[in-house]
């Protein structure tokens, strides 16, 4: 099994790097050039529409993907059957992410790497392998994949681990998780250089003071992460009551998030509320935006991530959920006034946890992502005063406490 582990972190970090390619250094990019209003409207508008049509038409349940299909593989055992459903939806992500939907890569990674988990899985079972152990390879492709599209091995650990449930740990796929993970991030790194994500001041040392200011802007963030997700469940709870089907309501979305884009255009001369929000998280480290023109922007970001998402569009939580942070703490450094990029740092840890249910990846994301160790303490600190006020409200719907429920 060990040896398997180390195979599916290989392979998914062939696959997500190439997917990080594609979408992030090749189609984004090239369409963030042409500097075009009408296109930066209509590319994300037409990427969640086709995301809304590959899924309805060549995938199996359609409404499942991402993490969603990760934690309901974990707990049910519910796995891809067909090749063709498989690639649907991650061509589907492809399509919203790549044309600049406000969603992540980091969905469709975990997807990828989870399914190779079960399909390898699935070939050991036939030699003994017992339940745990198809669980702890499962896990243990979704570690590869987070671990790669971020260049971030710790991260993708615990991520993994922590997702199942609110309140404990996938336990039994440690050893395996550590093994992929490793690998997956050796070949992200082989192709696509150490370097890590974010570009911040990396000599930070925590102080007393800092650390309390985080406290208080864990649960500053920790609020703005509920209002967040009761909007998005909100979006989802009118989409169903109004028996819109999955193409219609990605229609709208796409629209929708076109506008929110072409509206942060026009007002801050880049389309910041659209995409996978990594331009959002370097212009708030930079402070360019705090005080009102950062709650503006959260404010365009969340109804970016809400059209998209909501829609039920193919595309990952993470890196949108991890730019709200970074800009809400640009909000809370208008309020409270700090030089350097600690607040939008440290926030991307509290809105993490507080909307993921995921308090130690966040922290441990923030210092991987930026190459910063000390962020580490801030960030812990941020995330549990913010995991605390989110009440255990997450966005995920297949998420449970713990494994005794």
């Amino acid at each position: 099994m060990l040896a398997a582990a180390v195979v599916v972190g290989l392979v998914t970090g062939l696959v997500v790097t190439g997917l990080r390619y594609l979408t992030t250094d090749v189609m984004w990019p090239r369409l963030l050039a042409t500097h075009s209003a009408p296109l930066l409207f209509a590319a994300p508008a037409v990427g969640i529409l086709l995301s809304g049509l590959l899924l309805r038409y060549f995938a199996d349940r359609p409404d499942v993907h991402d993490a969603e299909a990760y934690l309901e593989a974990y707990h049910h055992g519910l796995t891809e059957s067909r090749v063709a459903s498989f690639v649907a939806k991650v061509a589907a992500a492809t399509a919203t992410v790549g044309l600049g939907g406000a969603a992540g890569l980091e969905g469709p990674s975990l997807f990828v790497g989870s399914s190779l988990g079960a399909v390898v899985s699935d070939r050991l079972s036939r030699v003994g392998l017992d339940r745990d152990g198809r669980r702890a390879l499962l896990v243990a492709g979704a570690a590869a994949g987070i671990s790669a599209v971020f260049k971030a091995p710790l991260t993708g650990l615990i991520f993994a681990l922590e997702m199942p449930y609110t309140d404990d740990f996938a336990r039994e796929a440690l050893i395996p998780s550590m093994l992929a993970s490793v690998s997956s991030y050796l070949v992200a790194i082989s192709l696509l250089g150490p370097e890590p994500l974010f570009q911040v001041d990396r000599a930070y040392v925590p102080t007393v003071s800092s650390v309390l200011l985080a406290l208080l802007l864990g649960a500053f963030v920790g609020l703005a992460a509920r209002l967040f997700v009761a909007s998005l469940k909100a979006a989802e709870s009118l989409s169903k009551r109004a028996r819109l089907t999955l193409v219609a309501r990605t229609a709208i979305g796409g629209v929708l998030c076109g506008a929110f884009g072409l509206a942060s255009y026009k007002i801050f001369g880049s389309p910041l509320a659209i995409g996978s929000g990594y331009q959002l998280i370097d212009a708030a480290s930079a402070a360019r935006y705090v005080g009102f023109a950062a709650a503006l922007l959260f404010m365009l970001r969340g109804g970016a991530v809400v059209a998209t998402l909501g829609s039920g569009a193919s595309g990952g939580s993470f890196v949108p959920l991890v730019s709200m942070g970074a800009i809400a703490g640009s909000v809370f450094q208008g309020i409270a006034p700090a030089t350097g990029s600690l607040f939008p740092v440290v926030g991307m840890a509290a809105f993490l946890a507080a909307a993921n249910a995921t308090p130690i990846a966040g922290a441990v994301f923030v210092a991987e992502s930026t190459g910063a160790a000390g962020y580490v303490i801030p960030g812990l600190v941020a995330a549990a005063a913010a995991y605390v006020l989110a009440g255990g409200r997450t966005l995920s719907e297949h998420q449970r406490p713990s494994r005794r429920s």
